[in-house]
């Protein structure tokens, strides 16, 4: 359809995918907490670490709509500069880990979540920053680069803490945030460690 008709249908998407009537439901159902899953595409210009507004218009809107029902929420950077997972979750182009492979793409990783903790540094109802979702599964070469997911949340971590002291950091583990091996000794005075269970039949 076009690079312009695109644009429109994603802003359209955008607009309609989550609404305040939604977080209104959720708490109306019983919950207390929504984990929002952020793509760096919508905070940072491609290849870059110029900021644009239209991550934070959304972001803004459900930080509002949580506080006026009264909810807690988690951020979840579930698609990061190159990609954590180098799978479809992430958005990565190369079907590559790439955040792992390139030093820019972890400089504009801990340049946004520096910046999403100084604006939301006093918002009360903001549980935690989920740093990294589902990083480095276990397939290909990745485990060549688990000795690297701990050094880049300590790095994002002491970013954020320039700015903000106020929020949970939380950290998931590789392969799909079940492999807690690659962690040494606790390195933040609130940090909480954050795992995933795909249920099956093998365990």
């Amino acid at each position: 359809i076009g690079t312009n008709k695109a644009k429109e249908f994603w802003k359209k998407y955008r607009n309609n995918y989550v609404t305040e009537e939604d977080i209104k439901e959720i708490k109306k159902i019983g919950f207390n907490t929504i984990r929002v899953p952020i793509n760096y595409r919508l905070f940072l210009e491609e290849n870059s670490t110029n900021l644009i507004d239209e991550g934070f218009i959304y972001l803004d809107k459900i930080v509002n709509w949580c506080k006026k029902y009264n909810l807690f929420l988690v951020i979840d950077f579930h698609t990061a500069p190159g990609g954590q997972t180098g799978d479809n979750i992430d958005d990565s182009l190369n079907n590559s880990p790439e955040l792992f492979k390139n030093e820019f793409y972890e400089e504009m990783t801990v340049f946004l979540w520096k910046n999403i903790a100084l604006r939301y540094k006093d918002e009360k109802n903001i549980l935690a920053f989920d740093l990294l979702n589902e990083p480095l599964p276990e397939k290909g070469d990745n485990k060549k680069l688990y000795h690297k997911l701990e050094l880049l949340y300590k790095k994002i971590t002491r970013a954020i803490r320039e700015v903000n002291t106020n929020h949970i950091i939380t950290i998931q583990g590789a392969n799909w945030a079940t492999d807690f091996s690659i962690f040494s000794r606790s390195f933040d005075f609130n940090l909480l460690y954050q795992f995933h269970k795909y249920w099956d039949n093998t365990d």
